[in-house]
């Protein structure tokens, strides 16, 4: 009989067993036989992974049981791997089908990873990257931001080097894209260079510049406009913020072209103005600040609104 028909056996059987008997089968198969269990995992990758799924959707298998059964083999992943290279991988595989169809959480993830890995770094790596390739551009980066943790809940220290080292640029577009800009801010490029790199790097990270990168861009062009004007302890110190307010005027109207270019919808300046406020408030109200030039009356606080 092969793998497949063996594990297919096995797992169609679980619901009948006892707990103990079913982590086994679930992912302590390697009692199959230690010999063949490359072709297990392999077999798991490709044949039985959305089946854990519906049989857990059917309640067939409880969320219990399956990370039972994944702490069983999450203990000795790391043996395992020595003779099985593809093990880690497809244990990773395992998880992101398991978190996308809500029988494992992010939680589940780090606090394994705390528990039975070894090395974390090189872990979250493949997890990370298998999220990618299992969700996709456009949905992997989404499912990380609603995670609720963080590259540092699996005991990464350094995140920009984990990053660059495993190439996920891609899964943290928005981290990637502020850090061109505040870049590009800070050292006075022109509008039309910012506009032309920020895109460029978009199109490479397969990502549109979204509201929440706009964000990102109000907060570095009032830090810097701040920074001009001499600084928030300055600006604070200052008997009058007449000549600041049109020096700042003029600075963020300077501005406009690059604001105005992915804030042209109403409710994503209204998204905006929370950044605004909340940058102000950072920098203790500097004297002077008033609302960039890009914003429409109508989604302006009261005093500066529409009619």
């Amino acid at each position: 009989m092969t793998h497949l028909c063996i594990i297919s056996l096995l797992i169609r059987s679980a619901h009948s067993l006892s707990l103990g008997s079913c982590c086994d089968v679930i992912m302590g198969i390697s009692c199959v036989s230690t010999d063949n269990l490359v072709h297990v995992v392999c077999v798991l990758q490709y044949g039985q992974i959305n089946l854990v799924g519906q049989l857990h959707d059917k309640k067939m298998l409880s969320t219990q049981e399956l990370e039972a059964g994944l702490d069983r083999y999450l203990e000795c992943l790391e043996d395992v791997a020595i003779d099985t290279p593809a093990a880690p991988k497809i244990t990773c595989a395992f998880i992101i089908h398991g978190i996308k169809d809500k029988y494992l959480t992010w939680r589940f993830a780090t606090s394994r990873t705390e528990k039975w890995i070894e090395n974390k770094e090189r872990f979250l790596g493949q997890l990370l990257t298998t999220l990618f390739s299992e969700l996709g551009a456009e949905i992997a980066p989404k499912e990380w931001r609603e995670a609720g943790v963080t590259i540092g809940d699996f005991g990464v220290k350094d995140e920009a080097a984990f990053v660059k080292e495993y190439k996920l640029g891609k899964l943290f577009p928005t981290d990637e894209i502020g850090k061109i800009m505040s870049q590009l801010i800070e050292s006075s490029a022109s509008n039309a260079d910012i506009i032309a790199d920020v895109e460029r790097a978009a199109s490479e990270l397969q990502c549109t510049v979204d509201r929440e990168m706009s964000r990102l861009l109000v907060r570095y062009v009032l830090q810097n406009t701040v920074a001009q004007l001499g600084g928030a302890d300055v600006l604070q110190k200052s008997e009058t913020d007449a000549l600041i307010v049109k020096e700042e005027k003029d600075l963020l109207e300077a501005r406009k072209p690059l604001l105005t270019k992915w804030l042209d919808k109403e409710s994503d300046q209204a998204f905006a103005l929370f950044e605004v406020q909340k940058c102000a408030q950072d920098m203790n109200y500097p004297k002077g600040l008033t609302p960039p030039p890009f914003l429409s009356p109508c989604v302006l606080p009261h005093s500066h609104g529409c009619a």
